[in-house]
């Protein structure tokens, strides 16, 4: 049997024997596209949950007043171009021109984009706006105060003077937040590094899971924020597997995220009966894989825990870019190299300072020390680490096939097209 997995703009594709296929975990139900998104989208501006209409915030402003977006950064398929026109258009019906309003992505701890790639996601409303990329370890931050979970409130001079704050997310599962979305655009979306690193330690928390909300201390202070920073209004969607919107809700930067995630948690829920000696899986392509930054976040960690102990999970990504972190980059390559003492590493993760790094190689940590990590990705990312604590494969029926013979003709393998597409519930390993 042939499967296939999104790899870069294509995919990626193996034979496996039908008799070891447990299961291909893909939405629970079949997650249809609006049927007139123009129109749907229009509407969920207009009839927003918990705030006025966008029309009705902009007739608000003084003449002098400012207007910021926040969007995702180019790791996100949010339809930043589409919403941002529709978004202009509800904005100038309240007498704000395009003048006044700022694009601000949110990079987080991501690279800062380059002008050709803010451009590209605005396409033609480019033309109308100013943009620009958050940078979390340089640009300029005002103080707004400290959250109840202690983390200090620190963002973007650009989004902290604008008078309206509009966010706009794609809803998927979040291997910390519960689900993405909401005010993930504050923090860590456009949050100083040092804000960042101090909510990102409550991934440590037991608490903190993927698909869980309420309870959640992680998901709990990035609300508090967001409201804290004074988002005004959101427009939060959920995709398509072929990026078409879905779900579209507008209004208060929790109330609008609650509604979205409620739906699709009820569309993407799998429920895996037992652990499977073999798990297949990806990110979802471009712009997911881009590097192996997101790739981590994305689909090692989410399924670090869906392979019985001691199986092998592959994951195939193509990490085009790389690493896409310079520090994550030099830890592993000085620490982590094939035949380090992992626990011992991970130990020390614990010990030190949180930073969003050291969380990450103390995920890796954990995903290599329970299962053999075999990576199917581009030349780009295999040339970076000479020495790894996981293998590299060209082809995924490379991987495939190794895997099958290690583990034997019995082994049982679950597939997992697009991590960020399923929210998988797991029995106890």
């Amino acid at each position: 049997m042939k499967i296939s997995i999104p790899y870069g703009k294509g995919q990626v594709s193996a034979d496996i024997p039908s008799e070891n296929l447990m299961m291909i975990a893909r939405a629970a139900e079949k997650i249809e596209a609006l049927p007139d998104e123009e129109e749907a989208l229009h509407r969920a501006f207009s009839n927003p949950v918990g705030t006025p209409s966008l029309e009705e915030l902009a007739a608000k402003l003084k003449p002098d007043e400012e207007v910021v977006i926040l969007t995702s950064d180019y790791t996100r398929p949010t339809p930043t171009e589409k919403l941002t026109r529709i978004a202009l258009e509800h904005l100038a019906k309240g007498g704000v021109t395009p003048d006044r309003v700022t694009v601000l992505f949110c990079s987080g701890l991501h690279r800062p984009m380059t002008r050709e790639e803010m451009e590209a996601l605005l396409g033609e409303q480019a033309q109308k706006v100013r943009y620009h990329s958050h940078d979390a370890y340089h640009d300029p931050c005002v103080k707004l105060g400290v959250s109840k979970n202690g983390t200090p409130i620190e963002i973007n001079e650009i989004a902290a003077r604008a008078k309206l704050k509009i966010s706009f997310s794609t809803v998927e599962p979040h291997h910390a937040a519960g689900w993405s979305g909401g005010g993930k655009n504050v923090i860590p979306g456009i949050s100083s590094k040092d804000s960042v690193f101090v909510h990102h330690s409550q991934m440590l928390d037991h608490r903190t899971r993927i698909g869980v909300l309420d309870g959640n201390p992680f998901r709990e202070d990035i609300d508090e924020i967001a409201q804290r920073a004074g988002v005004n209004f959101i427009c939060n969607v959920a995709l398509t597997d072929d990026k078409k919107i879905a779900i579209a809700v507008c209004g208060d930067v929790v109330k609008a995220h609650r509604a979205v995630a409620a739906q699709s948690e009820k569309d993407m829920a799998v429920t895996v009966s037992r652990l499977p000696d073999i798990v297949i899986a990806g990110p979802g392509g471009a712009p997911r894989d881009n590097n192996f930054w997101q790739t981590e976040g994305k689909a090692i960690t989410r399924v670090g825990k869906a392979a019985r102990p001691g199986g092998i999970v592959i994951i195939a990504a193509e990490c085009a870019e790389g690493v896409g972190q310079k520090q994550f980059e030099e830890f592993i390559n000085e620490n982590m190299t094939a035949g380090a003492d992992l626990n011992e590493v991970l130990e020390d993760v614990r010990r030190k300072t949180f930073t969003v790094q050291r969380n990450k190689i103390g995920r890796i940590c954990q995903a290599v020390l329970r299962n053999q990590l075999f990576i199917v990705c581009s030349k780009t990312l295999q040339s970076v680490f000479p020495n790894p604590p996981f293998r590299f494969f060209d082809t995924l029926q490379e991987a495939v096939d190794e895997a099958l013979l290690q583990l034997g003709e019995d082994a049982r393998i679950l597939v997992v097209p697009e991590t960020t597409r399923v929210l998988l519930k797991l029995p106890e390993s």
